[in-house]
C-alpha cells in the first residue's frame, strides 16, 4: 500500500491537541531564549538618525519572529519523526520558509548581508555533504533528513560568527548517540535523525549569538 503525500492543512489536522500545545509552548520557549540570549538581534547597534533605528528595530522583530517560528516548528517535526518516522515535506517547506526569510531579513536590514551569504554558503555545503552521504548509503539517513540539513545548518550560521560549527557538530554527536543508546534499550533498528539534527541546530546557534553580558555558556 502506498501513502499517499499530505499538505500541511492535513499534517496540521493530525496532530493532537496535547501536541498543538507543545508546539505553542516551542514557539514561546523560541522567543524568550532568543531574547534572552541575543539570538534575535538584540544587540544590533543602531547608527545615528530615526531610518536607522526604525531598521534595526525591525531587524530585531524579524529575529525573534523567525526563533520563534523555529521553535514551534522544532516540536513539530521532532514529535512527527518520533512518532511516525518521517519528515514530512509540506512541515520542512514550511519551516524553511518561515523560519529563514525573516532571519534573512534581520541581517540584511543593519546591513550584515556577508553574514547571510555566509549562512547561505554553508546550508549549501552541508546539503552536498549529507546528500552524497544518503547517494553513498541511503540507510544511514532519509531523505527527509537531508531535506532538513540546509535550515538546521543556516540557523546557527546565520545567528553569529562564534563557535557555531563546533557546536553543532558535538551536539550532533551527542544527541544522535542519545538517540542509538534509546532505540537498542527498544529494540528499534531505525532512529528518528531530525530531532538530533534541530538540537544540534539550537546548540550551534545559542553558541554563536552574540551573548547579553553575564550570558556566556560556552565561554
Amino acid at each position: 500500500m502506498t501513502l499517499r503525500p499530505r499538505g500541511l492543512r492535513a499534517e496540521a489536522v493530525a496532530l493532537t491537541p496535547g501536541q498543538r500545545r507543545w508546539i505553542i509552548g516551542g514557539a514561546a520557549a523560541g522567543a524568550l531564549l532568543a531574547a534572552a540570549t541575543g539570538l534575535g538581534g538584540a544587540d544590533t547597534p543602531g547608527g545615528p538618525g530615526a531610518p536607522r533605528c526604525a531598521l534595526t528595530a525591525l531587524a530585531q522583530v524579524a529575529g525573534l519572529a523567525a526563533f520563534a517560528s523555529y521553535g514551534g516548528w522544532t516540536v513539530w517535526l521532532s514529535l512527527t519523526d518520533l512518532r511516525d518516522r518521517r519528515l514530512p515535506n509540506p512541515v520542512v517547506g514550511w519551516a524553511s520558509v518561515t523560519v529563514a526569510a525573516p532571519l534573512a531579513g534581520s541581517l540584511v536590514l543593519p546591513g550584515e548581508p556577508r553574514r547571510l551569504l555566509m549562512a547561505l554558503a554553508a546550508a549549501a555545503a552541508a546539503l552536498c555533504l549529507f546528500a552524497a552521504l544518503w547517494v553513498w548509503r541511503p540507510g544511514a539517513l532519509g531523505a527527509g533528513d537531508v531535506k532538513l540539513v540546509p535550515l538546521s545548518v543556516f540557523v546557527p550560521a546565520a545567528a553569529g560568527a562564534g563557535p557555531w560549527l563546533l557546536a553543532f557538530a558535538c551536539g550532533l554527536a551527542a544527541s544522535a548517540l542519545v538517540g542509538v543508546a534509546v532505540a537498542h534499550a527498544r529494540r528499534d533498528s531505525d532512529i528518528g535523525f531530525g530531532p538530533p539534527l534541530l538540537f544540534a541546530s539550537w546548540v550551534g546557534a545559542v553558541a554563536g549569538a552574540p551573548h547579553p553580558p553575564g550570558f556566556a555558556p560556552f565561554g
